[in-house]
């Protein structure tokens, strides 16, 4: 001890007052000064890999016994000089094989010393939870040196498991990590790295581009299923909710008061995603990611590939292809909507009726996703763009799984019987939503009223 620092030691017994002439280490900071005081003499050695301190401990290893002497004797005379004295009774010299801090140190390597081994060993039964843990700590200090040095590349049906498993269940890569054994930055990687390959492999085959004659084909399932002539679709919007991106404002916070993102779909008749797109902003309504979006673009242009005009069936009026969608969307050429809720009459209504057995689908085919992918039912702890290549994912396994199981998966038979209670309800929207669209066009407004009275005259 410092001889100013040794009154800063003293306490007091039924014995007298006494004070410390060399440093404890049951002080606080003791052991921290003693293996800095221990560094600083030997730095140039231990910088050059020739002796290894730990605390009080020093282990002085080289290829042969003539260096060897050279370099004990060099570190007795640093301990020397700097006041440093030694336990004979604790030092071992010229030995091939010693035991340091637990383990065996020889020319082969490293590896738990015998007795430990043994301890393990002979371990006693656990017999209650602090036992356990106790246990598994002590196990764990001794093997994780050589477990790290077994890793090995994880297969790529083990990378497929976690993925499906994250997607279907929903669970934190915290929790995953635990049940995987792997590290949370591994599994996260793993997912979204999967994620993306499903999505490049399967959509060229279970979500591809559509053709005329696959938009005639789903036009002949709506009307074969549905009665409702000359559809190609049904367009909704799904808000799926995440953890709120940095520096975002209120531009992601939605109206169910959650921060998310929109996933837009078309479904064709057999709940099928035709198209989809992901990333909209929740504070969006479903028009405005809408008119926001590539597909209106595609349709504006007169470039997805519709059918052309056709005549309704057990008719001659000849209607243009379309879309259907909620009161959240414009009334368009190629999409009709329902008509508002506050002036209907007996074949308006008829028609909103006939609509919305025909648009539920896509809502059919969101709450099949849902229940199936139920991460989609939690919040997505991840940062926005990865949540849409998640969520892309989901879609397109969607359409593989309805395209394996059809109308035999049990997802799709809960579903709809939820909804087969629920025929004619369809989503309100405000009045001041709807003002935001400008006037309809007359094509538009002739094609709706021409499917009213086709409705209403044939008692489709």
């Amino acid at each position: 001890m410092a001889p100013d620092s040794i009154k800063y030691t003293a306490f007091v017994t039924p014995y007298g007052q006494f004070e410390y002439m060399r440093m404890p280490f049951g002080l606080k900071n003791a052991p921290a000064v003693f293996q800095r005081y221990i560094h600083n003499i030997f730095r140039d050695l231990i910088d050059d890999f020739l002796i290894i301190i730990y605390m009080d401990d020093i282990i002085v290893g080289t290829v042969d016994f003539e260096s060897h002497l050279q370099l004990v004797a060099k570190v007795l005379l640093r301990m020397k000089e700097s006041g440093l004295e030694l336990r004979l009774s604790k030092c071992k010299f010229g030995y091939n094989d010693i035991e340091y801090l637990g383990y065996r140190v020889n020319s082969e390597g490293i590896c738990p010393s015998d007795s430990h081994v043994e301890a393990i060993r002979d371990y006693p039964v656990p017999s209650n939870q602090r036992e356990i843990s106790r246990s598994l700590l002590a196990i764990l200090s001794y093997v994780s040196t050589k477990l790290t040095r077994q890793k090995k590349a994880i297969s790529p049906e083990q990378r497929l498991v976690l993925c499906l498993r994250f997607l279907a269940t929903g669970l934190s890569f915290r929790d995953l990590a635990f049940a995987f054994r792997m590290g949370r930055s591994t599994v996260s990687n793993i997912v979204l790295e999967t994620s993306v390959i499903i999505w490049e492999q399967l959509v060229e085959e279970y979500m591809p581009i559509p053709t005329t004659d696959h938009l005639r084909n789903v036009i002949n399932d709506y009307y074969r299923r549905w009665k409702f002539p000359n559809c190609f679709g049904s367009i909704d919007g799904r808000h799926c909710q995440i953890q709120c991106p940095a520096n975002s404002g209120s531009h992601y916070f939605n109206y169910l008061h959650y921060f998310s993102i929109v996933l837009q779909a078309v479904a064709d008749a057999d709940k099928k995603f035709l198209t989809i797109e992901v990333g909209g902003r929740g504070k969006q309504s479903d028009g405005g990611t809408f008119s926001g979006s590539t597909l209106f673009k595609l349709l504006e242009a007169d470039k997805f590939n519709v059918p052309p005009p056709q005549a309704l069936p057990e008719s001659n009026i000849v209607l243009p292809n379309f879309l259907i969608g909620d009161e959240a969307y414009p009334l368009k050429n190629y999409l009709l909507r329902p008509y508002p809720r506050r002036n209907l009459n007996a074949q308006t209504e008829n028609f909103n009726k006939k609509l919305s057995i025909a648009r539920k689908w896509i809502e059919c085919a969101f709450g099949i996703l849902s229940k199936k992918w139920r991460f989609l039912q939690k919040n997505i702890e991840t940062k926005p763009s990865t949540a849409v290549r998640l969520i892309k994912c989901a879609c397109i396994l969607h359409n593989f799984v309805r395209e394996c199981d059809g109308d035999s998966d049990l997802d799709y038979i809960h579903v709809s019987a939820e909804m087969a209670n629920d025929l004619a309800q369809t989503n309100a929207t405000t009045q001041e939503e709807q003002s935001r669209y400008k006037r309809s066009s007359s094509n538009a407004l002739n094609t709706r009223n021409e499917l009213v009275q086709y409705f209403w005259e044939f008692g489709h």
